[in-house]
């Protein structure tokens, strides 16, 4: 939570255009990747190499992964850094029901429990925002 916090943060004060920020984001981890990459394939526990099919595979992941990222960083630039947050909640929440509508996953009582904690505070965060706002119209009206 603390370092996408921080990665929202950084997104929101320094904008670069989507490509350039994802680019500079997807460098920073290569060097420790090719490292790790090096070492299976010394190792002979590499994937890479099994078949194209594979390879292909894995390739795509990375594209699959680029592309709501890019998108990501286009959006936060341009919606209100709130909403950024709160739409944050929104992800989790479509994934959890897909688990227990869709793929039929058990929803456990502490699972009950910490989504009602989540969705608790973002009612307090989105009720105490309009209450603000209401307060700042009418003290210019």
């Amino acid at each position: 939570a603390l370092s996408f916090g921080f990665y929202g943060v950084v997104k929101k004060r320094r904008p670069l255009e989507s490509t350039v920020s994802l680019t500079l984001e997807t460098m920073a981890p290569l060097p420790l990747a090719l490292i790790f990459l090096g070492y299976w394939q010394v190792q002979g526990t590499s994937s890479m190499t099994e078949s194209i099919g594979t390879m292909t595979g894995l390739i795509l992941t990375g594209i699959v992964t680029a592309v709501p990222l890019l998108l990501f960083g286009f959006g936060a630039q341009r919606i209100p850094f709130t909403w950024v947050g709160f739409l944050q909640f929104v992800a989790p929440t479509l994934s959890l029901g897909l688990g227990v509508l869709l793929y039929h996953e058990p929803f456990t009582k502490t699972h009950m429990v910490a989504f009602t904690c989540i969705w608790t505070a973002a009612i307090v965060f989105t009720l105490n925002g309009v209450w603000i706002r209401k307060k700042q119209l009418r003290k210019v009206a």
